[in-house]
């Protein structure tokens, strides 16, 4: 009976279709309404956003929007200049590459440092809104 009611309350009701449920929202601040996705450009050019814990940079590559710190950790350059392509960044100062998805440091072919992971950050799209949220990627 308990598990019904919870069926019922989710509504969705036995023998039947069930609709679906809307996507969780992240769980942290909102920290940008950037605006209009078509505003970004698709093919990858970073956005400087400002927000009250920082500045971000935010990529729109072919309709996947990803949002990362601006700066790079591994000596604090500003990656406002980054070079974007597929789903990395990397830094114009010291070369160090990120995938946008995760953060990760990728390795370099021609060195072996490898860079503290690069601060990701939640992006929502609500019809062509484009939010930001503070937590983890």
């Amino acid at each position: 009976m308990i598990i019904g009611r919870l069926l019922s309350r989710l509504g969705i009701r036995p023998g039947r279709r069930s609709r679906a449920l809307p996507a969780a929202a992240p769980s942290g601040d909102l920290l940008a309404d950037i605006g209009d996705l078509p505003a970004l450009t698709a093919n990858g050019t970073p956005a400087i956003v400002e927000v009250r814990t920082g500045v971000l940079v935010v990529v729109n590559r072919r309709g996947e929007v990803f949002a990362v710190d601006a700066r790079c950790p591994h000596l604090g350059a500003p990656l406002t200049n980054a070079i974007v392509k597929r789903s990395t960044i990397t830094c114009p100062s010291h070369w160090c590459r990120f995938d946008l998805r995760t953060g990760v440091s990728l390795p370099r072919p021609s060195s072996r440092l490898r860079c503290p992971p690069l601060r990701t950050f939640a992006v929502r799209v609500v019809g062509d809104r484009v939010l930001v949220h503070d937590e983890p990627a």
